[in-house]
């Protein structure tokens, strides 16, 4: 009765001993197996061809063709780990298209030269063949004795799942949470890992609800710290009022995006902290939220003329619109300390340059430029009284 599998197996020549025969072991696992259909990859040499041919005889009705007119792929130099590798990849690939559902495909690589089946097991790796079996049993003179075969599955899920792993590691420190998600999705025993990468990458859109969401429905270690800080941000972005956490985890993630080598974004996160900033200072000193209106500034462009004109030009519909430059003038006049400083700053200032010219025109940063502004932006937040931000882990650890 036919299995639910392809096969695909590599054909030595053979150490043949007292009590053993190639060619009966190979029909032996052919048997034990059942394929629906299988595909033989034989050397060039004549012996080995040899047994394909008795191989294909034996089970006629199963046995698949490389191509029409050809029933071997054959490996020209069975000493070639290379090549093997290569042969063995084209005829994996060929047997994939032949599954139907609910089959597997299976590599038996038992047979062959040394190089023919360390080939044969890196190139099921790497084509994700999670089944590998190998023909043993009772041994004698080194070699299987005849009759005793037995069949030993390797499962690879482990191995892919590690090696899963070790690259949404990597995608994780620089800092593409959403692509260590995905490549972690597929594995049950990487859940947690994975949604905590999806949190991480909502949170750093400043999705804070949708991250939220992500992370309720976790069991990862650090889901209540981090829905502790989101409830936070959640909070700030739904008060009327500018949020100190979201200002002090902007001004987080500026960093973040500066050390992962993400450097125009880096500038236009801190130049958002900035502007946030400034808003929250606003706030402080006059107790006054967007929308603003004329009203609100009352009491300072009786001071001053200039201010009292721009408030004018800017205010539509009773709303007055202050763009960066006009909050910064507006502090001025109430002496805060974080505009004063901004104004002595030639870096700040030249942060919110280059984040024009980032919105604007095609360019890029240096380093030394983005390390600079990032600090310079964090040092004017300092006259702010933030919150310290949650900071998630650098590196991505199993749980």
């Amino acid at each position: 009765m036919k299995s639910n599998s392809l096969l695909v197996l590599t054909v030595g020549t053979g150490t043949a001993g007292k009590h053993s025969s190639l060619w009966d072991g190979l029909r032996k696992t052919i048997e034990l197996i059942a394929p629906r259909k299988f595909w033989l990859i034989p050397s060039t040499s004549p012996e080995s061809i040899v047994i394909a041919n008795y191989l294909r005889s034996e089970f006629p009705d199963s046995f698949a063709m490389w191509q029409e007119n050809l029933p071997y792929h054959l490996i020209e130099n069975p000493d070639s780990l290379s090549q093997c590798r290569h042969v063995v990849r084209e005829v994996i690939a060929a047997a994939r298209q032949e599954l139907k559902k609910n089959e597997r495909l299976i590599v038996n690589p038992t047979s062959g030269t040394k190089q023919m089946s360390a080939a044969a097991t890196v190139a099921a790796l790497d084509e994700n063949i999670g089944e590998l079996v190998f023909t043993i049993g009772d041994r004698a003179d080194g070699v299987v004795k005849t009759g005793t075969e037995r069949l030993e599955t390797f499962d690879a899920t482990e191995y892919f799942a590690e090696q899963a792993f070790t690259n949404a590691k990597a995608m994780y420190e620089i800092g593409s949470f959403s692509s260590a998600a995905a490549i972690l999705a597929p594995f049950a025993q990487f859940q947690n890992e994975s949604s905590f990468c999806r949190c991480l990458h909502e949170w750093e859109r400043n999705n804070y609800s949708e991250a939220t969401s992500i992370i309720k429905s976790s069991s990862h270690p650090a889901r209540t710290n981090m829905l502790h800080h989101l409830d936070l941000l959640m909070d700030g972005s739904r008060a009327g009022a500018p949020s100190p956490a979201i200002v002090a985890d902007l001004n987080r993630s500026a960093k973040h995006l500066q050390r992962i080598g993400e450097l125009e974004w880096s500038i236009m996160r801190a130049s958002k902290a900035l502007e946030m900033g400034l808003r929250l200072e606003l706030y402080n000193v006059l107790q006054i939220s967007e929308p603003y209106r004329p009203s609100d500034f009352d009491s300072i462009s009786k001071q001053s003329t200039n201010l009292r004109k721009r408030i004018q030009a800017n205010t539509k519909d009773n709303h007055v619109r202050l763009g960066f430059r006009d909050l910064v003038d507006v502090l001025l006049e109430l002496q805060s300390p974080i505009a004063i400083d901004y104004q002595q700053s030639a870096i700040a200032k030249n942060c919110v340059q280059v984040r024009n010219s980032l919105a604007h025109h095609l360019c890029t940063i240096s380093k030394i430029e983005a390390f600079r502004c990032v600090g310079a932006v964090s040092d004017l937040l300092s006259h702010l009284s933030l919150p310290i931000p949650y900071s998630f882990p650098k590196t991505l650890e199993k749980r």
